[in-house]
């Protein structure tokens, strides 16, 4: 059974932060690149507005998404863009899903069923 976690996560950009958001995503990106071997894949897509945000990330299990999720050195993106939902593909821990509904965000949850990466 794969241990695998892939994330989305959607979020707004706060009015008037498009180009801290956009500096907070290149320092999480050369902070996570560096520091969390089990972040597989980190990826940021924003719409055509620019409003509009979406993160793709791959994690080797789910301690290392709880590891990214509270070591803090997401505060400057925090600032930029509010969280407006997630999604958890893979098997998660219970500790990983009460840390985001105390947040005030109700996690998505699928469970695999199929299929195959190469």
């Amino acid at each position: 059974m794969s241990t695998t976690v892939h994330v989305i996560a959607r979020a707004r950009v706060k009015p008037g932060m498009e180009d801290t958001a956009r500096e907070a995503i290149q320092e999480l990106t050369d902070f996570c690149r560096a520091s969390e071997p089990a972040l597989q894949t980190y990826e940021f897509y924003l719409d055509e507005s620019g409003k509009e945000l979406v993160a793709i990330e791959t994690y080797r299990d789910a301690d290392g998404v709880l590891a990214h999720n509270t070591d803090g050195h997401n505060e400057r993106f925090f600032q930029a863009v509010e969280i407006t939902g997630v999604e958890f593909f893979g098997p998660v821990t219970d500790e990983l899903m009460r840390t985001w509904r105390g947040w005030g965000l109700n996690p998505v949850l699928h469970q695999r069923v199929g299929g195959f990466a190469r």
